[in-house]
């Protein structure tokens, strides 16, 4: 109170933004040495006016009866996903840029611009069929609510890399820091000076759905294929470079997310992990005597050119044994509760198995 309260009536007022629900308390009291009363004491609550209120199902169809729009303003045409609805001559599409999109359906009304990378679903069809996990911002590309991803070999590099199986395997490389698929490793793996792993999508395998290439890596960035590998090349990484091997893994991108998480699985634990301890016995074989002289030097050179039989290296995922394989898919199953990946991988051992 002020002084303009002396014997005659002051209005007090406090206006306060309350920013979430809760409780309010309030109350009166005078802490002075003089009579004071109080009278017409109120608590008032005012709302924000809504202007409009719309519901959509979750294909973005108004669900017509439960909205609200405020008597003479002008209704706001930017609804489901701030795509602006075009009611001209009786349609009822959304405007997404790319393409237009029906909402009654749940269909484009032309095909995906991008339909080579979504090969194995209708070019037609919305957010992949699913649109309470995706969103397709512009009429082209999708991203996964889920994993943030805007790729479907992104989101399954994600999945990857939330097992067990995917992490233990991977922090064997990793450096402290190091994000892959969203996941940050906090510790560097006793192998990071000696593999790398990159994983990326391609759209060029031909028949393949999945690539291992394999090359010596250089500290000044130049590759060199196993193949191509030279006693020269071998004496100059022991002498000045260090040992280091490249694994680059390609998946096919126009894969959707299950096929991409199969191959990704594929070819890390059928390819990279038996070529990664086929390197480092031959590596320990070289530093414990084994390849000394001239003559074993040249017999390091064949061991490290034969590293890695694609035709093995299936046959033992065919038979059942590729115990990380194996480990991996129960894992992923259990993760995410999706019967779709095993039939991905049985089919093909079988496919292996009539070759």
């Amino acid at each position: 109170m002020s002084k303009n309260a002396a014997n005659q009536h002051e209005v007090l007022e406090e206006n306060l933004y309350i920013s979430e629900d809760g409780y309010l308390e309030t109350f009166v009291v005078n802490e002075t040495s003089e009579d004071v009363w109080f009278d017409d004491f109120m608590v008032m609550s005012t709302t924000s006016p809504i202007m409009q209120e719309t519901h959509y199902d979750p294909w973005g169809l108004e669900l017509t009866g439960i909205g609200f729009q405020y008597a003479g303003i002008k209704a706001n045409s930017y609804l489901y996903n701030g795509k602006e609805l075009i009611e001209d001559n009786g349609l009822q599409y959304y405007d997404y840029g790319a393409r237009m999109y029906d909402p009654v359906i749940g269909r484009w009304g032309v095909i995906d611009p991008l339909a080579d990378k979504y090969w194995d679903v209708t070019p037609f069809q919305y957010a992949l069929n699913n649109p309470v996990r995706y969103v397709d911002p512009d009429g082209r590309d999708v991203i996964d609510l889920i994993t943030g991803k805007d790729t479907p070999q992104e989101a399954a590099l994600a999945r990857f890399v939330q097992t067990k199986a995917g992490r233990d395997f991977l922090s064997q490389f990793a450096r402290a820091g190091d994000m892959v698929g969203g996941y940050t490793f906090k510790e560097t793996g006793a192998q990071a000076d000696h593999v790398d792993i990159t994983y990326k999508s391609l759209g060029n395998l031909g028949r393949y759905e999945g690539a291992t290439d394999t090359r010596w890596k250089f500290k000044n960035g130049r590759k060199i294929k196993l193949k191509n590998l030279t006693r020269d090349a071998v004496l100059s990484m022991a002498n000045t470079e260090g040992f280091k091997v490249q694994f680059d893994i390609s998946v096919s991108e126009y894969f959707d997310e299950d096929r991409s998480l199969v191959t990704i699985a594929h070819e890390t634990f059928l390819h990279v992990e038996p070529k990664v301890k086929q390197f480092g016995d031959a590596i320990e074989s070289l530093f414990t005597g084994e390849f000394d002289g001239e003559n074993g030097m040249m017999s390091l050179t064949n061991t490290l050119n034969k590293i890695g039989n694609l035709a093995e290296e299936h046959k033992v995922a065919v038979n059942g044994k590729s115990v990380s394989m194996e480990t991996f898919m129960e894992e992923i199953v259990s993760l995410t509760g999706n019967n779709n990946l095993r039939p991905i991988f049985e089919r093909w051992k079988e496919t292996e198995r009539e070759r």
